[in-house]
């Protein structure tokens, strides 16, 4: 493990640092012990050290200086790694932003929608409708990656992939239904996409059903969810229970819904 050459203290608003050689920084056989300070160091030569280099520098505050934990730096990174692999995010290569989707006639409602969104307005659940090419997948990643940004837990995956997940829990290990269910619901951001491009089964119809409920019912975290299906396919497919809920007229606060009328931009484009 790579350790850092430096170590850090905050004095009132001024950040100061004294750097220390690799070769004095506490070894991986002598962490810091638990809260950081040089004091803890299990290295008296170290504090000595330490001591004498603040000296020069012409402080005595050495007791107050807090060291860059090289294992607290590598745990931090393994969470980090694991957040962003949780996310799932498309497009690794060319990530969607909002700022580069293309206003076109028939997308603007949505675009305001989705950044309202992002704002934390408007409704916990938005569901977007339009037909294939319409920008639909532009705005949910574009929205997913944004609040990622500033912090907050996300789950992209298409609905067809969402419901394989929970069959391959009876061969994975790594999950069980219900712990798998409790990841999906408890992430403060769950995005669906291509609602109704999946293959329909009775099986993948409750688990869509019953992410949505669950946000409704336990006022859990939002969810973003897109689907080429106009409110009467929605009901004819999934049943009632879904579509009243996406197409929630009530409960403002809870339920958003906005359809994109745009045509196909790869058709327009030629």
């Amino acid at each position: 493990m790579e350790k850092l050459d430096m170590m850090k203290e905050t004095l009132g608003t001024e950040d100061r640092i004294i750097r220390i050689p690799v070769a004095e920084q506490c070894a991986p056989e002598h962490p810091v012990n638990g809260c950081g300070r040089f004091a803890t160091l299990k290295q008296p030569e170290l504090i000595d050290s330490v001591r004498e280099r603040f000296a020069r520098a012409g402080r005595t505050d050495w007791q107050n200086g807090l060291c860059v934990c090289v294992f607290e730096q590598s745990k931090e990174e393994e969470r980090n790694r694991r957040r962003f692999e949780w996310a799932n995010f498309p497009r690794y290569e060319s990530p969607r932003r909002l700022e580069g989707f293309s206003l076109r006639e028939g997308t603007q409602a949505a675009y305001s929608a989705v950044t309202e969104f992002v704002e934390g307005k408007g409704p916990r659940i938005l569901t977007i409708c339009g037909a294939t090419g319409t920008g639909k997948s532009h705005l949910l990643e574009a929205a997913g990656r944004e609040l990622y940004r500033e912090g907050v837990g996300v789950r992209y995956i298409y609905v067809g992939a969402l419901i394989d997940s929970f069959r391959d829990t009876y061969n994975d290990s790594t999950f069980t239904q219900s712990s798998l269910f409790r990841a999906y619901s408890t992430t403060p951001l769950l995005i669906l996409d291509d609602l109704g491009a999946e293959r329909q089964t009775d099986y993948g119809i409750e688990i869509v059903t019953r992410l949505v409920e669950d946000r409704d019912m336990h006022g859990g975290g939002r969810m973003l969810i897109a689907s080429n299906l106009v409110f009467e396919d929605v009901e004819a497919r999934y049943g009632p229970r879904l579509a009243s809920r996406l197409w929630n007229q009530v409960e403002k606060n809870n339920f958003g819904n906005v359809t994109i009328t745009a045509t196909d931009y790869r058709i327009g484009a030629k």
